[in-house]
């Protein structure tokens, strides 16, 4: 898990963060494990969180946020860049429906 990060933040709508959690919880991710790959993706908020920033959000240090985060990426496919891609396209896919 050496990808590194994007300091992209995804611009989501409401219909995109819908689609967005329900893909999520349709991968097998637990509500806590979603929240974490947002928060360190940036979607839902206008920038990517650092592992020590989502860490003070949870109350836990940033290494128990990277074992959540590499354990939500492996039910995801395992590379961060293209679980970034594919939530682009749900949000893209939900805007061109409005």
């Amino acid at each position: 898990m050496n990808e590194t990060l994007k300091n992209e933040p995804i611009d989501p709508n409401e219909k995109g963060k819908e689609r967005v959690d329900a893909w999520l919880r349709s991968q097998g991710l637990s509500t806590r494990e979603s929240e974490i790959i947002k928060l360190r993706l940036g979607v839902d908020e206008s920038s990517i969180f650092t592992l020590e920033e989502v860490g003070m959000m949870f109350k836990v240090n940033r290494e128990h946020i990277r074992q959540i985060e590499a354990k939500a990426l492996r039910k995801l496919g395992g590379d961060v860049n293209q679980v970034r891609e594919t939530l682009q396209g749900i949000l893209r896919g939900s805007e061109q429906k409005e």
